[in-house]
């Protein structure tokens, strides 16, 4: 592991000052056949190479390193048409590799999600996300025609400061998780309006057999309120698997908070790469086609005054695209928040207030889940 250490260290220092030279290390990654293989055996390296703007890089130098003298590395070729080339390495004995990808000076690392700027596929959502489909209680998940380096993001707009919102991008369960490996995870997001007890965040947690959390493996890894451009979210340090876990999931979160976001560029990388001396093994990102939704309480976060509510929701209507489903939601919301501040009334009034509200929002939510229906089935 020492070496691994230095071995990356080293790695980063080289690339100082490289000149990119058309391959951008956030779009480019490769991926590894095994990362558990018996001593003697092969591991092929899916590298693929793409520029600023996403888009396949066919001509370029590449070159395949190592952590450990032992291995040997086969020549991965010219990039094809799609920006793809091959190497094959090889080891004659036990040994843990970190492997690292330098194409015309920058640096390409691994990446286990298929689809981590949702750039491929159309119609609906690809990637991560199944459907187009709303959250109705707090949120909407939609297209971004922009990204980071990209074409394409996912965005979301959160209107309730009582609730979060979570993109699931990462989950790996029983047999593809592998207990004696660290996993690097982060994602690019980029912000606005947030407010709220906590904002923008990118969690990470562990479950047992049971599906249920393990205490003290859930973390937040930065938690960012206001507005921003492209900023990157990661772990402090490689997550290290707890003995019961049977998963490791990661999500970008508004937490406790409203606002609108975009999330690019995820990726999650394997550390030390492969094994060489062990049974066969691959790390798996299980249903990397699915985004879950849901919400969760902090009725104690609420800290803006009516007016900030108010601006708020003024704010993210304008910013909206013309969604007939949406629509109703920001009236909901606005109803919501009545509700909030009902409380103040004499307990007579209040009653008949809420009851006023409640009718309505039932009204909004049919209103919005046809809408919503009528609005994926277009799609597909």
């Amino acid at each position: 592991m020492k070496n691994s250490r230095i071995f990356l260290s080293a790695f980063a220092a080289c690339l100082t000052g490289c000149a990119l030279a058309g391959v951008d290390s956030v779009n480019s990654f490769f991926q590894v056949s095994r990362h558990s293989v018996p001593a003697g055996g092969e591991v092929e390296v899916r590298i693929v190479l793409r520029d600023d703007e996403n888009k396949p890089v066919t001509a370029a130098k590449v070159e395949v390193k190592t952590s450990s003298a032992a291995v040997q590395v086969v020549s991965a070729g010219i990039p094809d048409a799609e920006g793809v080339c091959v190497a094959k390495l090889k080891c004659g004995s036990a040994a843990d590799v970190d492997i690292a990808v330098v194409a015309d000076g920058a640096e390409v690392l691994e990446n286990l999600l298929p689809n981590p700027s949702f750039e491929l596929g159309s119609g609906r959502i690809p990637g991560y996300v199944s459907t187009y489909a709303h959250s109705y209680d707090n949120s909407a998940f939609l297209w971004a025609e922009t990204g980071f380096r990209s074409a394409r993001s996912l965005e979301s707009y959160a209107f309730n400061p009582l609730k979060s919102t979570y993109w699931s991008f990462v989950a790996i369960r029983g047999g593809n998780l592998l207990h004696d490996r660290r996993y690097d995870i982060s994602i690019y997001a980029k912000y606005d309006h947030i407010a709220g007890e906590y904002g923008v965040t990118m969690q990470t947690h562990q479950t047992d057999a049971a599906d249920n959390a393990i205490r003290g493996s859930n973390r937040y890894h930065g938690r960012r309120t206001g507005s921003s451009g492209w900023v990157r979210l990661s772990v402090e340090s490689p997550v290290k698997i707890m003995e019961k876990a049977h998963a490791l999931h990661a999500a970008g979160v508004i937490l406790a908070a409203a606002g609108h976001v975009q999330f690019d560029a995820a990726r999650i990388r394997v550390i030390p790469t492969v094994r060489w001396g062990q049974p066969e093994a691959s790390v798996k990102v299980d249903r990397p086609d699915r985004c879950r939704m849901f919400d969760i309480s902090f009725a104690p976060a609420l800290k803006l005054t009516a007016d900030e509510y108010d601006r708020l929701l003024a704010d993210m209507q304008k910013a909206l695209p013309d969604s007939a489903a949406l629509k109703p939601f920001i009236e909901s919301q606005t109803l919501y928040h009545q509700w909030l501040g009902s409380g103040k009334l004499a307990p007579a009034e209040a009653f008949a207030k809420r009851l006023e509200i409640l009718k309505r929002i039932e009204e909004l939510k049919e209103v919005r889940k046809n809408a919503a229906d009528q609005e994926l089935e277009n799609l597909l």
